[in-house]
């Protein structure tokens, strides 16, 4: 019977040990790469601290200055995503044509963020851009046929 007593004593202490430094990873250990700040505002968001995800991001782009252009591409995309959630659109589309500057001159492959970013042009009622953005689009069926997901826009932006 003291086995048994031992062995619980035991596993609810190593249990304890691992959640302490998950929660320490996840929210308090000091942010240095570019992850690090994705990562922890992934996690803000998943407990619907929105508010404080987008700080931490913003915070990223002042902080780290030293990353590739595909990191600050996704550090945008992801702010642009945290206020298109919120329906800002206008707030989400300064975000996401940062991050269009860095990669429409680029081969890059189809990603969902891509239909987000249309409909907040169209929300937003900025549909100059959702032309311009749906024509670029639309053109890189050539190397990437999921981009022909991008065709039921077409009835929405050219009405």
């Amino acid at each position: 019977m003291n086995q048994y007593k031992f062995f619980w004593v035991f596993f609810i202490t190593i249990s304890i040990v691992v959640i302490s430094m998950n929660i320490y990873k996840k929210y308090f250990k000091k942010l240095e790469s570019y992850k690090d700040y994705l990562y922890r505002a992934v996690k803000y968001e998943m407990l619907f601290q929105g508010e404080k995800a987008i700080s931490i991001l913003k915070k990223a782009l002042f902080e780290l200055k030293d990353i590739s252009n595909y990191e600050r591409y996704a550090i945008l995309i992801e702010l642009g995503n945290l206020y298109y959630k919120r329906k800002f659109y206008s707030e989400a589309n300064i975000y996401y044509k940062e991050a269009l500057k860095i990669i429409l001159d680029e081969e890059f492959y189809y990603d969902k963020s891509l239909i987000n970013i249309l409909n907040s042009f169209i929300f937003a009622d900025e549909k100059q851009n959702a032309m311009s953005l749906y024509e670029n689009l639309i053109k890189r069926q050539s190397y990437d046929i999921k981009f022909s997901k991008i065709k039921k826009f077409s009835k929405l932006i050219y009405r």
